[in-house]
């Protein structure tokens, strides 16, 4: 494993959720699709809250 100075990886997850790490090699995208589809739809926009796109635009 490996990294340079300039990696940043930075996760948000709402209140009660568990992350699910995507690792190099997975390539069953059958199996990828569904897992984030299971990811539930947040209360608000994670930038611009109540009003946000991302509520509308969720599918």
């Amino acid at each position: 494993m490996s990294s340079s100075p300039d990696l940043l990886v930075i996760g948000a997850y709402p209140p009660g959720s568990k992350y699910d790490l995507m690792r190099s090699g997975e390539s069953d995208k059958a199996a990828i699709r569904t897992r984030i589809a299971k990811v539930a739809k947040p209360g608000t926009d994670p930038v611009s809250g109540a009003v946000g796109a991302m509520l509308s635009l969720w599918t």
